[in-house]
């Protein structure tokens, strides 16, 4: 890094929007973050070269393309063509919300290159019953069988398919849940609305939405069911970047080195933030070290692979009963060490009032009324042995959207 920091933090974000693990650049921090501004922001350069030209046909319309032979159909769809309906979720193939046809079969975009396009025909959900609504997306309405609306894309392409091809074999015989369940099993919903889509497709397959759409419960339920809905992730404003967040590999670690002078030194790279702290610790698998932005995805990606980063890696606390263990590395010095340059940092602390001490943090105060009396009350309790003691776990809320 070097000592020329005169692009500001505020200006690094407002000229990025992340994506994936990018959107973590934005921590909450209020300490001063290190950043540096490339030099240059020329275009990338030969990138041409390594381009292949296809024919493909989407939404009966034909179009003659250039694709880098790392694209995927879903890159290609949505970042050349437009057509920003179909989402990119987990980038996995696992959450359906990039579905789309290919010669009326359902596939996961994000997995499929865009080089397997040649001379084949692609339908998106804006070609999904772009004359009328299909009785899917009336019944989708009809019966609210979206929220945010963020899956329902993919999830209406595929159930297109298996109505279809249902109506073909079955006419208007209503599948059960089950059978519809297992049709759209590569599909997810963060929002939960799994009961009203099954009802939905049933409902579609039986006939029940063959006729005009009537009222529906939510108003925004029509652009949400037609890919017209616009997200975040589909904005394209003037200018925008790209960035790109480096993220730990360990649990627990200092960072010794790291240098992003490669990085900066590619053609299209605009800048770096250093988002670790003062203290260079690593407090869990996954965290944001440094962030980069550049005038396009695939540049971003390819400087990220120069940063050099070198790790002073440590034991980790792995599960409660490790982590309050004798001699347990402390994830998080003593609130009394205020001074300490490990204290958290705003988006590391608690986010609500809390007491804590090394690894052990409670009673949470915005629960708890009286906290100091339920710790008396409790160590009377031991005194008295009349305290059954055990351990009791319970699920795991993850608020994990798919944008």
């Amino acid at each position: 890094m070097s000592n020329e920091l005169s692009t500001t933090r505020r200006g690094f974000l407002r000229a990025s929007i992340g994506t994936a693990g990018a959107a973590m650049v934005a921590d909450g921090c209020s300490r001063e973050l290190t950043t540096e501004k490339a030099k240059g922001t020329r275009a990338p350069e030969g990138q041409a070269l390594e381009r292949v030209r296809l024919s493909t046909t989407v939404n009966g319309k034909a179009h003659g393309l250039e694709v880098h032979p790392d694209d995927s159909t879903l890159d290609v769809v949505r970042n050349e063509l437009g057509l920003t309906g179909c989402k990119l979720g987990c980038g996995h193939g696992a959450c359906g919300a990039c579905t789309m046809q290919l010669d009326g079969t359902p596939v996961a975009t994000c997995l499929l290159p865009a080089t397997a396009l040649e001379g084949r025909e692609v339908t998106t959900i804006e070609g999904v019953g772009a004359k009328a609504l299909h009785p899917v997306q009336k019944a989708f309405m009809a019966e609210d069988a979206l929220q945010c609306g963020y899956c329902t894309p993919g999830f209406i392409v595929e159930a297109v398919a298996f109505h279809d091809a249902w109506r073909k074999q079955h006419d208007e015989r209503e599948p059960t849940r089950d059978e519809v369940a297992a049709a759209l099993s590569g599909h997810l919903c963060r929002c939960g609305a799994y009961d009203h889509i099954y009802a939905a497709v049933q409902g579609a397959c039986a006939g029940r939405f063959d006729g005009p759409a009537g009222e529906v419960p939510r108003y925004d339920a029509r652009p949400k069911v037609t890919g017209e809905a616009k997200y975040t992730v589909d904005q394209r404003p003037a200018g925008m970047l790209w960035a790109k967040a480096l993220c730990s590999p360990h649990a627990h670690a200092i960072v010794t080195k790291l240098d992003w002078s490669k990085a900066l030194a590619v053609p299209g790279v605009v800048g770096a933030v250093d988002v670790l702290g003062e203290s260079r610790r690593i407090r869990h698998a996954g965290q944001e070290i440094m962030a980069l932005a550049a005038v396009d995805e695939r540049t971003a990606e390819q400087a990220l692979a120069l940063v050099e980063v070198a790790y002073d890696v440590q034991p980790a606390a792995i599960g409660m009963e490790a982590a309050l263990a004798e001699g347990a590395p402390a994830v998080y010095p003593s609130r009394r060490e205020k001074k300490s340059k490990d204290m958290p940092n705003s988006s590391e602390g608690p986010l609500f009032p809390e007491p804590w001490e090394g690894n052990l943090r409670g009673p949470f105060k915005l629960f708890s009324k009286k906290p100091r009396k339920a710790l008396r009350n409790i160590e009377k309790a031991r005194a008295e042995g009349t305290v059954v003691e055990d351990t009791f776990t319970t699920q795991v809320q993850c608020h994990t959207t798919l944008e």
